[in-house]
């Protein structure tokens, strides 16, 4: 029978049942109780102090901050704030080097390294180098022979470090599989997500020859064949949903004959954590940021395809959000607390710590309110949301009771979308405090994000699904399966999904409408072709622009009138070989950017 006061979901008797097993086998966590709906009520204060920070080699000062047995918790007021910026360790900005002798591993079929560095200590599958100092080693632009031996400096591996994405599978740029005189010297992607119209981008070793290009594969439908560049064949490919494998396609060009093995997925490959990836966020340039176990720290993965490590020392990085200022949200999952790492001073400082008063595993996701900028916090074993002010001073307690609430996010309308991961469901509550259940009941759902119409994307662990709820209602939709433990969705500014498969250490992209294709080598003349990738559901016309070059050079992009999915960058003045050119493609309120770095 309900208890006066509360407001009882749909739950049966059999999820009642699951509920009170998870609660008594996870020590310290509250039974699956209903969400009561007590109002949002403001957190008064009740002593002054600071926040302690475990971030060595910090001085460490300490606040006390109570909390009663009633739904609210204590916080900071003006009269007694509470803040406390903690010094973080500052990322370096430089390091002590040392001279090392490298082996390049090179495949026999000699593609040239386009990448600036590349990762030490790398499989043997990637065009790299090892070394037994470890860091990373910047070797010359082109290595022809397998088992060539360079001298190069090797950065101490404590540095933030960026380095070129491996390729999903073999070396970068897929198979190589050369025929007469015309050989492939990469291509790209090597990944084709099904359901979509892409382009394949074919580099060769030599000029190609003059006369007729065409193409064939079995597995897609080759819509046209051309060469685009003296060096540079493109292919336009329509790939059904649900094609799954390796997708042969033959090239042939006055005369001499290519073939390119491409592995037909689920969602294209962008790169790999560099130890256990987990949450993730993405910025309005497209750029990805990624919360990683591994290294106990942030990533980011900027749209011309390299990963730069922007923090280190935090032992258990959970979610991420970004601020309007550039600032990056962290949640610390081991103290229970929320970072911020000002990316314009580097310092990494404590907002708030809140008391755990169950011993269980600290917060999970956190969010952004987008119109105050408030911080969303799911206090996961404290079973219950929280909105906290920018600073940290004040704390105000929303409405409902829950298990384990890992994911938060705000609709436009005002109303919070929570995720609660032991629950197994996702609740729309409105400020006024009215709880309600959506989408039926999940595996471990984690996270929530919404998209661009307003659907409802959710990460569901325990049966390695993505799905959606739809904004207007109606039945819950599966957009992704077969990961293993995907901790971590985002939606880009094209509204693509960005994924992280956990457990593979990978991230995927999922094309839902259109994205710029991140070829990582620039050919040679100042002309660069870029491609697009399109779900074969979307039709709608995309324009080309170039929204920054460095001073001095002048960038201009054009579509092919015959094939608008192709376009053609120009560059001429004086680049030498500094910055990037950020080249959009834009349909509506959707975008995608691609950054060229300068030849």
């Amino acid at each position: 029978m309900d208890e006066p006061g509360r407001v009882t979901p749909p739950f049966m008797a059999p999820v009642l049942a699951f509920v009170l097993l998870a609660a008594c086998a996870l020590p310290g966590q509250r039974p699956a109780s209903v969400p009561t709906v007590p109002g949002a009520t403001p957190v008064q204060a009740t002593s002054a102090a600071t926040v302690a920070s475990s971030l060595p080699p910090a001085t460490e000062t300490r606040v006390s901050v109570g909390i009663t047995a009633t739904p609210t918790i204590p916080a900071p007021t003006a009269a007694a704030p509470a803040t406390a910026t903690v010094p973080p360790p500052v990322v370096p900005l430089t390091t002590p080097t040392a001279t090392a002798q490298v082996v390049a591993v090179v495949p026999t079929a000699r593609q040239p390294l386009s990448a600036p560095s590349v990762p030490v200590a790398s499989a043997a599958t990637t065009i790299g180098a090892s070394s037994p100092t470890g860091g990373t080693v910047t070797p010359p632009r082109a290595v022809t022979a397998p088992g060539t031996v360079l001298t190069a400096t090797v950065a101490a591996p404590t540095l933030p470090t960026i380095t070129s994405m491996p390729a999903p599978s073999g070396v970068p740029g897929g198979a190589l599989t050369p025929a007469g005189p015309l050989a492939i010297a990469r291509f790209y992607p090597t990944e084709v997500q099904g359901g979509t119209r892409s382009v394949v981008l074919i580099e060769t070793t030599g000029e190609v020859p003059g006369g007729p290009v065409t193409a064939q594969t079995g597995q897609a439908t080759v819509l046209w064949a051309r060469q685009v560049a003296p060096r540079t064949l493109a292919v336009g490919v329509d790939v059904a949903p649900g094609v799954n494998g390796a997708v042969v396609l033959r090239v042939t060009a006055g005369g001499s004959t290519v073939t390119a093995s491409i592995r037909m997925v689920a969602s294209t490959f962008i790169g790999t954590g560099s130890g256990n990836p987990d949450d993730v966020v993405v910025g309005d340039d497209g750029a990805i940021y990624t919360s990683d176990f591994g290294n106990q720290g942030i990533n980011v993965i900027t749209p011309d395809g390299l990963r730069r490590v922007l923090v280190t020392g935090i032992k258990e990085p959970e979610g991420v959000a970004l601020e309007r200022s550039g600032s990056i949200i962290i949640a610390d999952q081991q103290r229970n607390a929320v970072l911020r790492f000002d990316r314009s001073t580097g310092q990494l400082s404590t907002v708030i710590v809140i008391p755990n008063r169950t011993g269980a595993d600290g917060v999970d996701g956190i969010a952004l309110d987008p119109t105050t900028g408030d911080i969303l916090f799911p206090d996961s074993p404290n079973g219950r949301l929280l909105r906290i002010s920018p600073d940290g001073r004040n704390v105000v307690e929303l409405p409902g009771r829950y298990v384990r609430p890992t994911g938060v996010a705000r609709e436009s309308s005002g109303n919070y979308i929570v995720a609660d991961e032991y629950g197994g469901r996702v609740y729309r509550v409105t400020p006024g405090g009215q709880i309600t259940v959506i989408g039926g009941v999940f595996h471990t759902p984690d996270d929530v994000v919404l998209d661009r119409a307003g659907n409802i994307i959710v990460n569901s662990l325990g049966d390695g699904t993505i799905k959606m709820i739809p904004a207007g209602g109606g039945a819950t939709v599966t957009l992704l399966t077969g990961l293993l433990n995907p901790h971590g969705v985002a939606v880009d500014p094209a509204d693509n999904l960005v994924v992280i498969d956990s457990d593979r250490n990978r991230i995927l992209h999922v094309v839902r409408t259109f994205a710029v294709q991140a070829s990582p080598y620039t050919p040679g003349a100042g002309l660069v072709p870029l491609a697009l990738s399109r779900a074969s559901g979307f039709t709608a016309p995309v324009v080309w622009s170039v929204v920054s070059a460095p001073a001095g050079l002048v960038a201009t992009v054009s579509a092919d009138p015959a094939t608008p999915d192709l376009a053609m960058l120009k560059m001429t003045g004086a680049g030498n070989g500094n910055g990037t050119v950020v080249v959009r493609a834009e349909s509506g309120g959707l975008r995608s950017d691609r950054w060229v770095p300068v030849p």
